[in-house]
C-alpha cells in the first residue's frame, strides 16, 4: 500500500510541516521520525515483543514454548509489519527470565513451558 502526499495541498486553518527523513538520517526536531533509524526500530520491536510476551503470559499464566511463539508471531504480524524470528523470540524470553517476569516450568515434560511470575 503506497501513500502519496499532496505537497501542494494548503489548509487555511493549520499547517503541517514534515521534516525529511533520508536514508536513516533523522531530523533533530522530529522524534516521531526517529523510527527511520534501524537501531531505534530494532529497539522498538524488542520492547513491543517483550510487552506482548508479558501480556500473553499474564492472561494464560502457563504456556508451552511453541504456542507462545506462534501467538506472539501472529499478534506482531497483525499489529506491525515486523515478524519476529525464533532467535529474536528466544533472546527476549531470556531477558524476561532475567528480569523475573517469567520462568521455565520445572514440571513440564517434552517441549519447555513457561510460567508467569510477576
Amino acid at each position: 500500500a503506497w501513500i502519496c502526499l499532496n505537497l501542494s495541498f494548503v489548509h487555511r486553518k493549520f499547517k503541517l510541516r514534515l521534516p525529511p527523513c533520508v536514508e536513516g538520517v533523522v531530523a533533530p526536531c522530529a522524534p516521531a521520525l526517529a523510527l527511520c533509524d534501524p537501531a531505534v526500530l530494532a529497539n522498538e520491536h524488542r520492547v513491543q515483543m517483550q510487552a506482548m510476551i508479558v501480556r500473553i503470559m499474564k492472561s494464560k499464566h502457563k504456556v508451552c514454548h511453541n504456542a507462545l511463539f506462534l501467538k506472539v508471531r501472529q499478534e506482531m504480524a497483525g499489529q506491525t509489519a515486523f515478524v519476529p524470528t525464533n532467535a529474536d523470540f528466544k533472546k527476549n524470553l531470556d531477558v524476561l527470565m532475567e528480569k523475573e517476569y517469567i520462568e521455565r516450568d520445572p514440571c513440564s515434560e517434552g517441549p519447555p513451558a513457561y510460567i508467569y511470575i510477576a
